[in-house]
């Protein structure tokens, strides 16, 4: 990854690849799925998408929480999820690197359930008080 030099942004920088399962070993790798021992097709039936983001503005992982440093490293899976049920969920598994503050990973998950329509969509306006 080339940095564009500069201070640390909040955002920092973000480099995303696919990741779709390499051989009946099911290893992940970049590139296209040769699950099927051809070379492979560029139609995946599952994979990920990683997105690794460095050069972050030192914070906290949570409000009034544990720190990270600039020199943590932030990556992201997103995954779609089509279990039997027919349900349809997205699942982004966080990981954050940091060897100035963390001993060890830190790991989150959010989870996302698509809904069959848009019948529980109900917005309201917002209002001070």
């Amino acid at each position: 990854m080339k940095s564009s030099g500069g201070s640390p942004t909040w955002q920092g920088e973000s480099v995303a690849e696919w990741e779709i399962p390499r051989g009946p070993g099911g290893s992940f790798g970049p590139g296209v799925n040769d699950a099927e021992g051809g070379g492979g097709s560029p139609r995946a039936k599952f994979g990920n998408l990683k997105v690794t983001t460095t050069r972050l503005r030192p914070g906290y992982l949570r409000k009034n929480g544990v720190p990270y440093s600039a020199r943590a490293v932030l990556t992201e899976y997103w995954d779609l999820v089509r279990p039997a049920s027919g349900d349809t969920w997205l699942v982004i598994t966080t990981i954050v690197d940091d060897p100035t503050y963390l001993q060890r990973p830190w790991i989150t998950s959010l989870n996302f359930k698509k809904e069959p329509d848009g019948s529980k969509w109900d917005p309201t306006p917002c209002a001070v008080k």
